[in-house]
């Protein structure tokens, strides 16, 4: 795993920490094993400065006088081991000194984890609970897993796999006190001189930590013996435990540490990823993701406020019930998990992600990164003005318009890079929807393997958090309403376990995000009958499938027999078009009854920036982006022609397009009149296609984005702003309302381009 922080970037406060370390030499009863995790975290195989220094804390530790004079020989014996093989690496006597300097470190861990056993057990016992075996101590495990260690320091052959004893338990005595203390909130303060610029670096990262470890565990739900899977979820935790102890955080260190107990059963083959164990766990990741989010909200006051229901979840974790959680079964080979989750992010991505996000990141401020954004967007209209001045124009020094077009370069460069830096996987916001797809699938009674692809497409962060939300319902809605319960689908000829897929891929300058489930598809029939309901048609005749299955996106709109807490309110998928919209995307339905559903939502890469055709309308210029346009003509008269209650239309292969005269539209004067004498630039929105009258085309352009505020945002043939290279503001056509106004302008539907020769002559 990487480190949380390096030496370089230490604060000084806490270089400070990093030298009294090294003080502790002349000093053995300060130096800790704790101190030595630190220098060890900290270092690289080359560093021998640092190792000869974690040597040298090990024996202040272990000489009379140390902290652990008095440690017992089980304990001492590894921590000795350790020094041994620290002493070889120096030495230079070590073959993989990579791999030993690992050994080391865990052997460390370990013996300071038993030590911190005990230290609770006598904390617990002083605040009124019971230890479960004062005269037993636990049994450590080697580190590599195969012989134990008994209280002599003698390796005797492992053991028949046993239930280890509790950590602690709560006798009957102990009801009342427990329940008080699960059920009122308790508050502790941070550590003394907590450094808040650290502990927000702290919260940044466990974040990560927990997004990677639920991924994990899903994954190893579906395949409980998977050692890979389990040793990726235990470094996660064993990382997320030491940088919590390492900052004084003592109630994540200790959450984290009860999983890491749960997880080093796994580890032996003692237990197997059961339901059981995965709820337990999937529990403790969301306790911790809410006492992280406590540490962020408690930086103000310096108190860690302790969630309701954080000491029952310690009971159970120290002291699983063995009538609800028991060890599970090795699965029979070829078998799967009655509820597996057939995770679409394989584990090796998973773990380059761990890695690659500890080594080679560097953490920025999102408000600054939108503030660098902003200061390019003002720089490319800074140049535009420049390079669009009369002055250069009109210039003959060809070596200056050769550094004016040079430095257009750097300056797009610098753009795209900028642009680049605030774009992010989503694989994040896959992760979570796989966490979503389990825990409705568990609380419907349905057998679900949701299957993600392209979870390294990227998107800008601004809009993440936008599509999430209609994400999430529509995989909910996929769940509840598409997939059928096992018996149904068992009756159709189909699998027990429904499949929902989720995939993300770049087309152009647009992200394409496709659910596909394979369950009982969407009734037209129910679907008309509720929209004459509400009163939204009169009748279904001549609407496309596609037409009446968008009425699913309409508010209060559901056809559900019966209201969940799941869905069934119709609120859901209108919040996933209002959310789309807001976007500037696009969202298509298609469905096959009895086969399936597939919804696809289109938007653009990012809000920002964009690439547009200027245009001249007789005194105003407006741009039109390019992902829209089809093609830009000048009509010959002969492919022109007016069509009974559809208006003026053109022909183009075999196509019968309505065209849209936009000073009509926009009410601009002095615009051409005769569309043989202008430009017609066929638009769509991918479904429909107009063609629109301009003057004339004045060139691409790429824009920085600018919103609307005011009256205007409600304007729905624009979707922005730029700065033009002149100074003068340009508005931005929305090609979809565009559309709309024009439909509703000419009271006629622009249709899908559909092949009428005849009516072409």
């Amino acid at each position: 795993m990487g480190r949380f922080v390096g030496k370089d970037e230490m604060p000084p406060k806490d270089r400070g920490k990093n030298q009294s370390i090294g003080a502790c030499k002349m000093n053995a009863s300060s130096c800790t094993l704790h101190d030595a995790s630190i220098v060890l975290i900290q270092s690289e195989v080359n560093d021998l400065k640092a190792l000869e220094q974690a040597s040298a804390i090990l024996r202040a530790v272990l000489n009379p006088g140390g902290a652990g004079a008095d440690y017992p020989d089980f304990i001492k014996q590894p921590l000795e081991e350790a020094m041994h093989l620290l002493n070889e690496i120096t030495a230079g006597a070590s073959k993989n000194p990579s791999r030993i300097l690992d050994e080391i470190y865990k052997r460390i861990e370990n013996a300071a984890s038993l030590i911190e056993v005990q230290e609770f057990k006598l904390s617990v016992k002083k605040a009124g609970l019971e230890t479960a075996s004062t005269n037993q101590t636990p049994s450590p495990i080697d580190t590599d897993g195969s012989r134990l260690i008994d209280e002599s320091g003698e390796k005797t052959p492992k053991k028949k796999p046993r239930l280890p004893e509790p950590i602690i338990s709560l006798s009957a005595n102990d009801k009342s006190l427990s329940d008080s203390y699960t059920n009122v909130p308790l508050k502790e303060s941070f550590p003394e001189n907590s450094d808040t610029g650290l502990l927000t670096e702290y919260v940044n990262e466990c974040c990560e930590y927990l997004e990677q470890a639920e991924a994990s565990l899903l994954t190893l739900e579906s395949d409980p013996w998977n050692q890979e899977s389990i040793n990726l979820l235990f470094r996660i935790l064993h990382t997320m435990k030491g940088t919590s102890a390492f900052l004084g955080m003592r109630r994540p260190h200790e959450l984290a540490h009860c999983i890491e107990g749960i997880l080093s059963r796994m580890r032996t083959g003692e237990i197997g990823c059961t339901r059981d164990y995965a709820d337990l766990i999937l529990r403790s990741i969301d306790m911790l993701n809410e006492l992280i989010a406590n540490v962020q909200n408690g930086l103000s006051d310096n108190i860690l406020r302790i969630p309701a229901g954080y000491a029952a979840l310690m009971r159970d974790l120290m002291d699983p019930n063995p009538n609800v959680i028991s060890p599970g079964a090795k699965a029979p080979s070829g078998t799967a998990l009655t509820s597996a989750i057939a995770s679409s992010l394989p584990l090796q991505k998973i773990s380059e992600h761990v890695v690659g996000s500890m080594d080679s990141t560097v953490r920025v401020q999102t408000n600054r990164l939108n503030r660098l954004i902003d200061m390019l967007g003002e720089l490319v209209i800074a140049h535009s003005m420049i390079s669009q001045d009369e002055l250069i124009l009109t210039n003959n020094n060809h070596e200056l318009i050769k550094k004016v077009d040079h430095t257009a370069k750097i300056v797009r460069d610098l753009q795209d890079l900028g642009m680049s830096m605030r774009m992010v996987p989503f694989r994040g916001t896959f992760q979570r929807l796989l966490r979503v797809s389990r825990d409705v699938s568990q609380k419907c009674g349905k057998k679900i393997a949701f299957i993600t692809r392209g979870e390294e497409t990227e998107i800008d962060r601004n809009m993440v958090d936008v599509i999430n939300d209609p994400l999430v319902h529509m995989v909910r809605n996929a769940v509840d309403h598409g997939i059928e319960m096992p018996e149904a689908r068992r009756k159709t000829g189909k699998e027990e376990v429904g499949t929902i897929s989720l995939s993300a891929h770049r087309a152009g300058d647009n992200v394409v995000i496709e659910l596909r489930d394979d369950g009982k598809g969407l009734s037209r029939d129910k679907i008309v009958q509720k929209a004459l309901e509400m009163g939204l048609i009169e009748s279904d005749l001549g609407m496309t499938d596609i037409e009446v299955y968008k009425f699913i996106l309409e508010p209060g709109f559901s056809t559900a027999e019966e209201i969940t807490d799941v869905s069934g309110r119709g609120v859901g998928m209108d919040v996933v078009r209002r959310n789309i919209e807001r976007l500037k995307g696009r969202i298509d339905i298609s469905s096959i009854q009895g086969e399936g559903t597939v919804i696809t939502i289109r938007l653009p890469l990012t809000l920002a920036i964009t690439d547009g055709m200027l245009v001249g309308i007789g005194r105003e210029r407006y741009i039109i982006p390019i992902t829209n346009i089809i093609l830009n003509l000048r009509p010959e008269s002969d492919s022109l022609s007016t069509v009974v209650k559809r208006g003026e239309m053109i022909c183009i292969q075999d196509r019968m397009i309505p065209i849209c005269r936009l000073y009509e539209l926009l009410n601009i004067e002095g615009a051409v009149v005769d569309p043989t004498k202008g430009i017609l630039i066929i638009l769509s929105d991918g479904e429909q296609e107009i063609a629109l009258l301009v003057d004339e085309i004045l060139g691409q352009r790429q824009l920085v984005v600018k919103s609307l505020d005011g009256s205007m945002a409600k304007a729905s043939t624009f979707s922005g702003f730029t700065i033009l290279g002149d100074g003068c503001v340009g508005l931005i056509l929305d090609p979809e309302g565009i559309i709309a106004a024009a439909k509703e302008a000419s009271n006629r539907t622009p249709t899908i381009s559909r092949d009428i020769k005849a009516a072409c002559g």
